[in-house]
């Protein structure tokens, strides 16, 4: 048994973003698919990991590149400096880029980022007894 404070983390990016970290070469490692406890799972509009029983610290490396990897993605939506590879010119999001949700072990911890909801992101607790 592993011991530390663990969370839950749900993360979505919209085609687009991870188009654009694929291009870049900059998705974050632990994306990658290499973890066997990282889901990755992608509709028409977006691609989704789902993270379960990590100890998520920011000062963790690979939890330090994923937040990071999120904010270039709502850095370039707020200020509008990305550039359409085809024209050349700046483009402007017109959608949620991505959405970030971690429950942790705690009733009131929790972390939302970015619009989760237009990803269809949602949480719930539940209690669970040797009975349900």
């Amino acid at each position: 048994m592993t011991m530390g404070y663990r969370s839950n983390v749900a993360i979505a990016v919209s085609k687009i973003a991870y188009t654009k970290s694929m291009l870049k070469q900059d998705l974050p490692v632990m994306l990658k698919g290499n973890d066997t406890w990282v889901i990755a799972n992608v509709n028409e509009d977006a691609f989704y990991w789902s993270i379960e029983d990590v100890k998520w610290y920011e000062s963790y490396d690979d939890v330090a590149e994923v937040m990071a990897w999120l904010g270039t993605i709502e850095t370039e939506k707020e200020t509008g400096k990305s550039v359409d590879s085809t024209t050349g010119k700046p483009y402007h999001w017109e959608q949620e880029q991505y959405g970030f949700v971690r429950i942790g072990e705690e009733h009131n911890d929790l972390d939302e980022l970015g619009d989760p909801y237009y990803f269809d992101i949602s949480f719930h607790r539940e209690i669970v007894t040797p009975f349900s």
